[in-house]
């Protein structure tokens, strides 16, 4: 279909197909859990990562473990800097407090896949509540 025959029927009709809204390949995955002092998995990223809160006593908030269980090494920035974590290594990040979110860039070394890792941690009924998003990218 041309362009302008394309443009002509969006604008006669009140909505776009979902084919026009999402394009491209990847995954999105999504999770939610209360933090506890026992690794619970937020978001897994098969063969890539698991990514657990966990209570840390005395804090104002979750801790959040991200476990390389890939067999290559992931590259983790924060927007302030990238650490290396070693395939089967873990990288434990700083407590989340109450109405917060962190943002991490996951890339996979040696391979041209990325994930954008979003976090928001806040008080539920049940406790300390961590929902996670991975936007897992793929060639």
């Amino acid at each position: 279909m041309s362009t302008e025959a394309e443009t002509t029927r969006l604008a006669n009709q009140d909505y776009a197909a979902p084919d026009e809204l999402v394009q491209g390949h990847g995954q999105v995955i999504i999770g939610q859990t209360v933090a506890s002092s026992l690794p619970v998995a937020v978001v897994t990223v098969p063969d890539i990562m698991v990514v657990d809160p966990l209570l840390v006593p005395a804090t104002n908030g979750p801790g959040i473990v991200l476990e390389n269980v890939s067999s290559d090494t992931l590259l983790v920035n924060d927007g302030a800097s990238t650490q290396s974590v070693a395939p089967g290594a873990e990288l434990v990040l700083a407590c989340m407090a109450d109405g917060s979110a962190k943002t991490l860039q996951v890339v996979i070394e040696g391979r041209s896949q990325a994930i954008t890792l979003a976090l928001s941690s806040f008080a539920g009924q049940s406790g300390q509540t961590v929902l996670g998003q991975a936007l897992v990218g793929s060639p």
